[in-house]
């Protein structure tokens, strides 16, 4: 395995293991990983597929993050990622993190009895977005003051990164 890319990997372990214990991903991590990502593109003579993943998944982090589905650490290593991978290989980081992301919240939600009502809550959403009829709510909508259980995307987005460098390497040898 090349060196870069065993920089890249201990700085996004660094990144999602800070994420997972704090519940945010500082600047001194994410933007030298991105200005990282751009100076291997440009020595393996990809630049341009480096600037262009950085940039996709930074807007599209950016416009997750205007829906509060993810903060703005998550957003820049989200760059990151892109600027290391390009667009596809952030795409492929990007579907793996976000079903790490989804069985993490499913255990959770389990395990805080919230399940039932979240998963109710989805139906009557789907039928309402499907039909264009609003349904009948079925479950109490949740109350102004309760704080959201988050999930530390960052964390997730790590082991996105080490279950595909892990599958390119299988692919590759």
């Amino acid at each position: 395995m090349e060196w870069p890319v065993v920089l890249f990997l201990v700085l996004a372990t660094a990144c999602g293991v800070y994420d997972f214990l704090t519940m945010r991903v500082p600047n001194c991590l994410t933007v030298p990983l991105i200005l990282a990502g751009l100076v291997y593109r440009a020595w393996a003579g990809d630049w341009w597929g480096g600037f262009l993943g950085a940039l996709v998944w930074f807007v599209i982090g950016v416009a997750m993050a205007a829906t509060g589905g993810m903060g703005g650490g998550d957003v820049k290593f989200m760059a990151a990622i892109g600027a290391w991978a390009g667009v596809y290989g952030g795409l492929m980081v990007f579907a793996v993190a976000s079903l790490i992301g989804a069985a993490w919240a499913t255990v959770k939600l389990a395990r805080l009895g919230l399940l039932k009502q979240k998963l109710l809550y989805l139906l009557y959403w789907c039928g309402s977005i499907f039909t264009g009829v609003r349904q009948p709510l079925l479950v109490k909508m949740p109350e102004e003051g309760v704080t959201r259980e988050a999930i530390p995307f960052a964390a997730c987005l790590a082991a996105g990164v080490w279950v595909m460098t892990a599958a390119a390497w299988y692919v590759r040898y």
